[in-house]
């Protein structure tokens, strides 16, 4: 006679769920994204048989790049627009689809919370002053907002051109690839005195784009 063994969930001896039902009677069971492979996102779907299988939130990242500002310039600059490119030196990679970029404008390849660091890299050859890094974003793909900024000092002394730099991040909520888009800015407290660093060959002033999950 044929028996049945019904369970809630199934785990691996370190504790991990393998297979969790999610109650709902239907045929679906849920995998960890790890066990589903490398650079599976958490929202695909395997089907083996009748069953289907989904891999969790909080699988492996599928989505990573960096850009940088190649080369420098004096002044602010309300939308950092020029001189653009995506790491491609050192070894430099990326992970599944790159950010696209046009006049200074981000536009991320997939939706979920994305993780945005800006680092700037400043000097001065004038005064005592400061430079604002600012990350500033849109959920409509017109008003943009600035979500976080970051500054730093820098003395002048004498004939030296004295270096400094300054990070700020923001986990954004992607909804929309067509209205969540993001933009950098670089204020100055003296507007033409600070200059921005930018290098084609290495980072200096960089922005960094890593999904982390589903929204």
């Amino acid at each position: 006679m044929a028996s049945t063994i019904q369970v809630d969930k199934i785990q691996d001896t370190g504790g991990n769920t393998i297979v969790e039902s999610d109650g709902s009677g239907a045929a679906t069971t849920r995998i960890p994204a790890t066990y589903l492979g490398s650079g599976t996102a958490s929202s695909t779907t395997v089907l083996y048989g009748d069953q289907t299988y989904k891999a969790e939130p909080g699988g492996a990242i599928t989505a990573a790049s960096q850009w940088r500002l190649t080369t420098s310039f004096t002044g602010e600059a309300d939308t950092m627009d020029s001189n653009l490119e995506e790491v491609d030196t050192d070894g430099g990679g990326v992970i599944g689809t790159s950010m696209t970029e046009s006049s200074g404008i981000f536009t991320f390849p997939s939706t979920g919370y994305w993780l945005i660091t800006f680092t700037l890299n400043a000097y001065n050859g004038a005064s005592f002053d400061y430079s604002t890094g600012i990350i500033l974003t849109t959920t409509n793909n017109a008003d943009y907002d600035a979500a976080a900024e970051s500054a730093t000092n820098i003395v002048y002394v004498g004939d030296q051109t004295p270096k400094n730099s300054a990070t700020t991040s923001f986990l954004f909520d992607v909804t929309s690839t067509t209205n969540c888009k993001v933009h950098f800015k670089v204020a100055n407290s003296t507007g033409g005195a600070i200059g921005t660093t930018g290098n084609t060959a290495k980072n200096t002033t960089y922005f960094t784009f890593v999904r982390l999950g589903d929204t």
